[in-house]
Parts: structure tokens; sequence; C-alpha cells
């Protein structure tokens, strides 16, 4: 008895649904009395200094080991250095908010190749991020969509008059969207009891009761939100700007929303609600402020943002719906329910995605035809793609034309990538679309698939050989008008019985190859897509309408997976979602890239004597292919006998023999020279051919050059010397070959630069890369190599993610010569704002030719259109897949500010120091050639005495001051931006030479490129402690730390063995060691999936859910169905159909389709349509892995 005060009555349950349940509930009344109001609560926040004396005594009673043996400072120093990759949590109880009782340390700084090591991951796919199959896509969409497609996470701005119910919004949003709330009387009380120069300001002016300045308020505004959780959490800002002027300075310091939520409540209802709250406050005064300031505010935040009105004078609960509904309603605004786990989307279905297949003159044109009037797709061919880039003169096109010039045939590598970026333009991301024409080949077909560009249908037009050619060989074309007859079909008129003639490729030999070649490659195509699309083949013999429908019937279809599946073929391979860690199974399997001349040979002659695999050149195996007289090796002849390059998918196929062949099998391979462009790598993991380490040579160019240009040939001999090497003697008349000039050797180096790049990136998520210093002895690179071959990690690594640098300094501060370093190393795209913007307006794009209007009148771009030019630019493929590296830009707080609210965060700010004086000294010494136009310097190149030469306005000592003067002022702003969010490094470049800039910056770069393992997904849990009565909330601190590291799907914990896992581990799971493991720690791991079971967070308001019946009024789904697709409706009217069937049979003890709706308020929010159909489910264990859902102990709980 004493207890049931504590406890409530069970909501009852549905009366619709009762039946189900009336066992349970005929004898038992359910009280509940929830936990969270006898447990203590707690609130996580960022650690800050001031917590240190509250944390010092805990983690001194709890782990007194730990102080003795970093000493007492130590923690002091954890959370003053917090950085962006590593942080520190405390928790605070709500009623003392300034006190701390409990700290947690984070870090992605972790060498998880040391745990992939020492204890069994496999389960957990070795800790590495599965591969991304999509493909980068190029600029397209407006503004808005750009901003909200690069954001995680929701901004917005709750605005009302007062009174109007928004704080009880915000606190609807904050529970639906785990969204940080700002306020700003909070905001200037938190800085109110900071030491800092501004919090003592604040604390003055509040002391005072004076109204704290805008200027004060927006930069603390602009403080709070770049910090990590309103970055990743994102934020809703309650009761702020109040003026204009307020929102144009929030916009200025890029504090931009993505939402502007406005309730609308009236003067009346306002002023009733303000008589019951105000306590004797003037009504009219407040109304009067709002209403003089809301339409400029307005204006101000709704141009480039979205603008929600809701109705504010009905019931709050209704507010909140209409609010939640409108925001997953607009397409604008696509936010996260956080605390479940699942998006809320408008239930759009994917466009349409197809490729065409079938014989010449099988009709394919008529269909193409009729699918886009059907379906809207954008029709893509080969020709009319390669057309369009070569008018739009992009790098790509420009490369096509110069083939097509010479009467050659445009190289698959081209072909691709033209095709892949054509499908990223948005037009055929919003609409879908229908490629006709390609791909020819399998190997076409496989970089499709490997890019992640799956079709949902491949149509396969089936037309008799027979048929074909009589179609064909039938035509005939007036020679002098240029009409086209045919015999059967359009005889031509008896008068021009003569004058008619077949075209040479209407024969029926030349149409008998054609076929030939088409049912090889069509029968590979098809193949290639079998896994992941529908393939739909059709009698084309039909009526066309009779094929349309068919085509219909087969888009209407679920695919079955939307996934590559690559699999291991017969050639050894391993599956492309292989993780580059794992451990080598079976022989050996080797690529081995390098440059000209770089010593390759040298080491694949150590590499067969060392571990006895087949070392294979693309030379000699097609050599060995024709010798034998293989059929493929017959074409290849075919091929090499005309003259012409062997085509990639029948180079690919003689590999994949070769490789299959059983000497490959047993001893393991080498492959030497393949691949060699982007395309046949991709080819070759899409057959499942990986392999287990790629090793590239590295060797400066200029020693490249040195090695290939000294060579000299016997005229009379053929032997080969070398200048320096090797010289010839005196009498031996020694020529250079056209091969070995300098420029020739020039364009072999360029083009293996590009092509390396590319081949590498694309194994570096399947197999370990091992980069060599090409310059060492032979017998070192053999050991790094043989290191890496069995298992010793230290100089195998994963390839990184691509650069994202900013580099800043002073003019004159020499960033032209370091960027040229960044560049070659790192092979990142240099960008300059004047170059991205005059490509812009050479390309003609809308921010072009915004830009150059500007530009024309002589006026500066403005911030916002920079920023739109940079976002295009930085969303073109080169940059997503090298990186980039911004020079000078941004150029102010303001751009940097705005950087950071569009996402573009660099990993690394490179500072060049260098002092005034020596800039000076380096500008105002500077003369010009009027007449010639050459600079000279007074001290470091000076002119010749009888030249006149003058000095620039721009370099006189005074002009330079005051541009180092600016400089100063804002690079300082721009660092104190990045400073949170980035790794900022300082160079100081006194006494230093431009080698010895450049040896610093490319050693600091991958130093912090070499700390964070990218491709890992795990964060490390460092420090855990906490006050005993707070034990129990130990895993209040998870949901923050996972939001903290987005994209990282694990936290990981080592613990010693003998010690008690403290309480905040008691949902982590216990990974099993290895038998060779040495290390001396247990490891813990927690998928972020477990979060909702640990933390689930409380319900807004009660859902009535009850099955419906279908004699109930349909006008009630109304609102809600009329929201989704044509197509969408259609399935769920057949699915209601089957219900209403089953209803009147009466199956209700085992039905096979149900409808449930879910009501708030009486309203219809919700209707799921379930099934039960077995040969579905069934048929989902061929595509996925049912067992993992039985065995991870996240998906059991």
């Amino acid at each position: 008895a004493p207890l049931l005060p504590h406890f409530h009555l069970a909501t009852k349950v549905n009366p619709n649904t009762k039946g189900y349940d009336e066992e349970l509930f005929a004898e038992f009344d359910v009280l509940v009395c929830p936990g969270d109001a006898f447990l203590p609560s707690l609130a996580i926040r960022k650690a800050n200094i001031e917590d240190h004396d509250d944390l010092e005594p805990i983690l001194k009673a709890q782990n007194q080991a730990l102080v003795d043996t970093f000493g007492d400072y130590f923690l002091a120093e954890l959370i003053g250095s917090q950085t962006a990759h590593n942080m520190c949590l405390v928790a605070q109880p709500p009623t003392v908010p300034s006190r701390a009782v409990g700290i947690m340390a984070i870090s992605d700084e972790v060498d998880l190749g040391i745990l992939r090591d020492c204890f069994d991951l496999s389960m957990y796919n070795n800790l590495v991020k599965p591969p991304s199959s999509a493909v980068a896509g190029g600029p397209g969409g407006s503004r808005l969509e750009k901003i909200l497609k690069r954001r995680k996470s929701p901004k917005m701005i709750m605005f009302g008059p007062p009174a109007s119910g928004k704080t009880t919004q915000v606190d609807k949003l904050l529970a639906q969207y785990g969204l940080v709330h700002l306020t700003i009387n909070v905001l200037l009380r938190v800085a109110s009891r900071m030491s800092h120069p501004t919090g003592k300001k604040v604390k003055r002016h509040l002391d005072k009761h004076e109204e704290v300045p805008d200027e004060i308020v927006l930069t603390l505004l602009a403080d709070r939100i770049h910090e990590s959780d309103c970055i990743t959490q994102g934020w809703v800002l309650d009761g702020y700007p109040t003026t204009e002027a307020q929102a144009q300075g929030m916009l200025q310091r890029g504090i931009k929303p993505d939402v502007v939520v406005l309730l609308e409540v009236s003067d009346e209802e306002v002023a009733q609600r303000l008589v019951k709250v105000s306590a004797g406050m003037e009504t009219k005064p407040r109304l009067k402020k709002y209403h003089d300031h809301a339409p400029g505010i307005l204006k101000c935040l709704s141009r480039d943002q979205a603008l929600i009105t809701i109705d504010g004078t009905k019931d709050k609960e209704v507010v909140t719906y209409s609010l939640i509904q409108a925001l997953s309603a607009s397409d604008k605004t696509k936010l996260t329910r956080q605390h479940k786990g699942s998006s809320i989307t408008d239930g759009a279905i994917a466009p349409p995605t197809i490729v065409i297949c079938g014989p010449p003159a099988g009709g394919k044109g008529t269909q193409c035809e009729l699918l886009v009037k059907q379906y809207g797709v954008v029709h893509l061919s080969t020709g009319d793609i390669l057309r369009a880039a070569i008018k739009a003169g992009s790098d790509l096109g420009i490369k096509a034309q110069t083939y097509m010039n010479a009467g050659e045939l445009v190289p698959d590598e081209v072909i691709i990538r033209v095709v892949l970026e054509r499908i990223n333009e948005p037009d055929c991301q919003r609409q879908g679309w229908l490629l006709d024409g390609f791909p020819r080949t399998e190997v076409q077909a496989q970089t499709m698939v490997v890019q992640g560009i799956v079709p949902q249908l491949v149509i396969v037009l089936d037309v008799p050989d027979g048929e074909v050619i009589k179609r064909i060989s039938g035509r005939r074309v007036d020679v002098d008008t240029g009409k086209t007859y045919h015999l059967i079909y359009n005889p031509p008129p008896p008068e021009l019985k003569d004058k008619v003639t077949q075209r040479a490729d209407d024969t029926e030999e030349t149409i008998k190859v054609r076929l030939s070649h088409y049912h090889t490659n069509c029968g590979a195509i098809v193949k290639t897509f079998t896994p992941t699309s529908i393939v739909l083949a059709i009698d084309g013999m039909q009526a066309k309408d009779k094929i349309t429908q068919e085509i219909a019937k087969a888009l209407a279809k679920p695919v079955a997976s939307d996934q590559t599946a690559a699999t291991a073929s017969s050639a050894g391979g391993k599956p492309s979602g292989t993780a580059p860690n794992a451990a080598r199974n079976g022989p050996p399997k080797l690529i081995i890239c390098g440059p000209p001349a770089g010593g390759k040979g040298t080491q694949c002659e150590l590499l067969v004597q060392q571990y006895g695999v087949v070392h294979l050149s693309t030379g000699d195996i097609l050599r060995a292919a024709i010798q034998a007289g293989s059929e493929i090796g017959l074409k290849a002849k075919s091929f090499m006998d005309a003259g012409e390059l062997v085509p990639d998918d029948l180079i690919i196929r003689v590999i994949v023999d070769r490789l299959d062949q059983s000497d490959c099998q047993e001893q393991g391979w080498l492959l030497d020279g393949f691949p060699r462009t982007e395309v046949q790598a991709h080819a070759m993991i899409g057959l499942g051919i990986v392999p287990d380490l790629v090793i590239v040579l590295e060797v400066p160019a200029t020693e490249v050059i040195k090695r290939i240009s000294g060579r000299r040939v016997d005229v009379a001999t053929g032997k080969t010397y070398h200048l320096v090497f090797n010289p010839p003697p005196p009498n031996v008349n020694a020529v250079q070959r056209s091969d070995d000039t300098e420029e020739t050797i020039k364009v072999r180096l360029s083009k293996y630069n590009e092509n390396c790049g590319a081949v590498v990136s694309s194994f570096s998520k399947t197999s370990r890369v091992l980069r060599v210093d090409g310059m060492q002895g032979k017998d070192k690179i053999a050991a790094e190599i043989h290191r890496a071959m069995e298992g010793g990690g230290a100089s195998v690594k994963h390839e990184v993610m691509p650069p994202k640098l900013i580099i800043c300094g002073p003019p004159a501060g020499g960033k032209g010569t370091q960027c040229e370093q960044l560049v070659k190393k790192y092979g990142v795209v240099h960008l300059s704002t004047g170059d991205i913007l005059r490509d812009a307006v050479k390309a003609g794009t809308d921010t072009g030719v915004k830009a150059k209007k500007y530009m024309d009148m002589g006026e500066l771009v403005p911030d916002e259109l920079i920023m739109d030019t940079i976002l295009d630019r930085l969303g073109h493929v080169d940059c997503v897949q090298r990186g980039w590296l911004l020079d000078g830009f941004p150029r102010n707080e303001s751009q940097a500010r705005s950087m950071v609210s569009f996402g573009i965060l660099p990993d690394m700010v490179l500072v060049l120091d260098v002092p005034d004086e020596d800039v000076i000294a380096r500008i105002s010494g500077r003369r010009v050639d009027p007449v010639t136009g050459k600079t000279y310097h007074v001290t470091f190149n000076p002119p010749p005495p009888d030249l006149k030469v003058v000095q620039r306005s721009d370099d006189t000592e005074a002009t330079v001051r005051i541009r180092l003067k600016s400089y100063h002022l804002n690079v300082n702003a721009v660092l104190k931006v990045f400073t949170p969010l980035a790794n900022v490094v300082q160079f100081d470049g006194r006494a230093k030479t431009s080698a010895d800039m450049t040896t610093a910056i490319l050693s600091s770069v991958d130093d912090a490129r070499a700390l964070v393992d990218v491709e890992g997904n795990a964060f490390l849990m460092t420090l855990f402690c906490i006050d005993d009565a707070y034990l129990v909330r130990s895993t209040e601190f998870l949901r923050f730390a996972f939001s903290l590291f987005p994209h990282k799907e694990y936290c990981v914990v080592t613990v010693a063995p003998l010690s008690t896992p403290p309480l905040v581990l008691a949902s982590f799971t216990l990974v099993p060691p290895k038998p060779s493991s040495t290390y001396s720690h247990c490891l813990y791991l927690l998928h972020r999936d477990a979060l909702s079971f640990l933390t689930p967070a409380p319900p807004n308001f009660s859902l009535d859910i009850s099955r419906f019946k279908l004699s109930e009024s349909f006008d009630q789904l109304a609102p809600l169905v009329e929201t989704l697709p044509a197509a969408s409706i259609a399935t769920l009217e057949d699915e209601m159909a089957l219900a209403a069937e089953e209803d009147e049979i009466g199956l209700e003890d085992n039905p096979k389709h149900v409808l449930f709706v879910a009501r708030v308020h009486g309203v219809v929010v919700a209707l799921a349509s379930l099934a039960r159909d077995h040969e579905v489910t069934n048929s989902l264990k061929h595509y996925f892995d049912m067992e993992q859902l039985v065995v991870l102990a996240h998906h059991r709980a």
C-alpha cells in the first residue's frame, strides 16, 4: 500500500484491438511506475576547464593509479587540448547545472590496425567502412537544394508574436528531432560566468540591467552554432532575431537556418494569452514592436530559407502535428528523427533507370520513343552524349574530339567517364534515364556496376537473325536524293529501280558479322546485370504496344537488390567488399605499378624468385593466346594486324582466362603493367579479380627523365648504352630513339600519373596499397614489400580519404610554390577564387552568368555568389575523388563561417607565417621594365644597369603595409572559426628556405593523415569515471558521444583483464582475441544501432493504433493517401482490395493482408499495409545474409 501512490493505471487497450488481448486484461489491472521519477537525471555536454575541480576528486577516488601514471595535471591537459578528433564530455545534474559529476574522453585518432591484428573483428567488417557505391555527382539544383543536400543536421528558427507558443513547440521539436535549443538569455547568462573579455563585457551590461549590444550577441551566437553539438545535431533558435538589423547581422556571420517556422496568432488571441501570463506587462507595445519588425525579419530570412507558416491558435498538440507534417512533407526539409533512428520521407519512388539492348533494326528506337513519352525519362545515346560534351567544351569532350578528328575510335575509358558524368546530372537524377546503345561490352557494364550505377531494368529485344537480315539487307538508297526505301516494306518506284543502291553496311555478310558481335556482347552484358537488375527478354516480333505493356509490368516489380553484388570468380579473386586488412589466404595475388624506368622489372624478378608467383604482363599474355590459337587470341590478332589497339573487353577476357589456369591458381600471380586505366581496374573488381597487395613504386619525374633520355642505341648492332650509367665507346655511332626524348617522356609520365592515381583509388577499398620510395636500393625496396607480404602492416596503410586543405599566407609569402608541391604530392585539385569564377563564366553556368554581370561592371562579386560557385566546383568529380586545396579563400570571417554553415570543412588549414619586414622587402623590391613587361628585383634579380625600370603603385611600402594589416585582421578571424573544427598548423617562415618549408608542410600533412584511420569505422573511449550516485545513468554519455562522430558506427574500449568493467560497458560486446594475440587488454565494442534500446526516448503523444475495417469511411484516409505518388496509391488500392476480400470470407484468425491506422486525437496520421507472402520472404535469403539478424547482439535486442 505505501508504494501504490507512486503507480498509475496503464492506458486502456484500444477497443478495436481488445479482442486480441482479452485474456491478458481479463484478470488483472496493470499499474506502472516510471523509473525516471526515482532515478537521477543527467544532462551531457562538452567539457570545459572549469569542470576540472569537480572531476579531479572523482577520478582520484576511482582510478588513482591512472593519476599516478600520467601525473596530477593530465586531466586538465586532456580537457584543455580538445580538438575535432579528441573530445571530453561531462555529465551534470539539472538541479546543479554548473557541477560536473562524470567525464568520458573519446577520440577517433586510434590505431585500429593493432586491434584488427589481435582480435577477431571479421563479424564487424574489421571495423572498416563499407565501400561507397555511389559516384559523386556533378553540380546542379537550386541553392537551397545544395545546402540541404550537404547538411546532415537541420537548423531552424521559431518565430512568432509573444505568447504564440514558440517555446512549447520548440520543446516538441527537441524531443522529436534531438536538436540543440538556443536562446539568447541562456547564451548571455553562460557568457557572463566566463572569464574571457566578451564574458566580462556581458556581465557589466547585465549587472547594469542594460541591453547587451547586438554585436556581442551575434558573436556569441555565431560561436555557439559552430560548436560540435550544433553541427552534428542541428539547432533551433527561439525568440531571436527581434529586429531586421539582427537578422541581417546573422546572415552576414554565416548564421543561416534551413527553415523558419512562423506561428500565426491573431492579436486578440495574443492579448488574451498575455493577460494570463504577463503579470501586468503592457500588451500593445509588445505587439507593436513585433509587427514593426516582423515583415523585415521574414523578408530577410525567407530569401534563401524555407518558410513554414502554422496556425498557432489551435490546440498545442494539433499545432505540433501540423508542424511535423509540414516539415516532413516539404522537399526542402528532410529532417531525421534521431531518437527513432529513421528518416521522414515524402514517399517518393525512385525514377526509372533502364538499359535497352537489341540487334540492329530490332525496334529499339520505337520503344525508346514510347518509354520517353510514358515515363518522362531522359533518352541517352553514346553519340548524343559525346557530341554534347564536345559542344560544351568539357575536358572529356575535348579528349574525345581529338580521337574523332584523328579518325580513331574513342577509348572505353573516355566513353564511360562521359556517360557516368551525364547520368549524374540533375535531369537524369530527377527524371530517370534510358541508356540506348550503352553499355556495348562486358567491360563497360562491369564498370557501371562497380561505380554503383545499376539500372532497375535491362530490356533485351529478341528478334531472329533471319528477320534482322531481311529488315536491313532489303534497304536501298536513292543516290540522287539520299531517300531510303525497302524492297519489301517500302519499295522504290519503278522508275528508280536502276537508281537505288545497297550500302556496303547493309549486305548480308556485313550484317552477320555485326550480329555475331552483338550476341557475344549482349550475353555478357545481361550476365553482368542479372544479379542486380530485372532482366526482361521480350519477343521483338510482337506488336509495339504489346512490347510496351510488358515493359510497364516489369517496371512495376521491385528490384531484388540495388547493391553491387560482385562475387569471387574462378580467377582467384575475392568479393569487392572484402576488407583491405583481411589476412591473405592462399597464394599471393599482386599488382605492381610504377613509371617507365621505375624499377618494376627488377622487383618483379625478386618477387618471382622469393614467392614463386607467375609473372604476367599484358603483352606476354596476348602473345601466348595468339600462339595457342585460342578464339580470344585470334580476335586480338585481327586488331593487332590492323595496327589497332586491342579493346579492353578482349584484354580482360584474355587475362581472366590466364588467371584461371592451374599455375596461377596454385602459385599466385603478379600483374605487371595491368590494369593501366581506371576502366580496366573497375572491370577487374567487377569480375572479382582483386589483388591482396598493390605495390606502387614512387620515382620523381626528373629521375625518370634522366634514366630514359640518356639512353642511346648503336645503329649497327642495336646494343643499348646510357650517357651516364653506361656510356658508349667513342667510336660507336649511338643515336637517341624518338620514344626517349624528354618531350615524349613527359607526355608518357603525365598519362601514367593520371591513370595510376585512378587505378590505386579503385583498389584502395578492396586491397592493401603499399607505396614505396623507388629511389632506395633494390634490396631495401624488396624488404619493404616482403614486410607487407608477411603482414607487417607498418608500411601498408589504407588509402585515406582525399585531402581537403586550405592554405593561408601573406602576399609574396610563398603560397604558390607550396601549392605546386602539395598538388604534386597528393594530386589535389588546386582552386583559387579567381580561377573558379573564370571557369564558371566560361562554362556559362547560372552562377557564372550572375558573376559576369558584377565583373563586367567592375564590382566585387558578392560572397553569396562566390559560395555558390565554390559549392558547384567542389561537387565536381575531380574534387570529390582527388580532394582539394583552397588558395586565397576564405578571405574573411564571414566567408569562413559561410563555409562551415554549408558543411565545407577542411581537414587542415596550413598557415605560412612570414614576418612583415620580409614580405615588404620581397614586394617593394620588385621593378618592371615598362617596355617588355619583364619583372626584376633590386636584391634577388637586379635589372641591368642601363635598363630603365619602374615600381608599380601596388608594390610601394605604404601600400604593402596596408595590405598586410588587412591580411592579419582577416586571417586571425578565419583561424578563429576553423580552430575548433580542423587541424590548424602554422609554419614559421623565418630563416627557412622554400625547400625546408615544403618538407615541414608535407611532413605535417602526412602526420595528420596518418593519425586518423579515415576508413576506420570506430572511435575509442579513452577515459571514463562518474560519481557513484549517478552510476545507473552512465549510458547517457553514449548517445552524445556517437553524435560527435556521426560517420563512425562503433565505439570501442580496451579494459585491463583483471579489472571490473564499469557499468557503462554493460551493453557492450566482448570481442574474442585471436589465438596469436599478445594484446594485454580486453576489447569491448558497441554498435550505434543499440542506442535506441539503451536510452529510448519517451513518445510526445499517444498513438491510437487499430486495425482498419473496410466498412469504415475512406474519407479519413484521403489527406494522408493524397500525399503519395500515383503508383503508390494504385499499389495501396490493390492491397486494400485483397484485405476486403479476406474480410468477406472471414480470415480473421489467419489474415494474409491487414491494414492498420494510427490516430492522434482522432486524426489518421499513419497507414500501414502488412502482407504475408512466404514466396517473397524466402526469396530474400538469396540476396541478403539473413543469419546476421539472429547473430548480432544489437539486432537481437
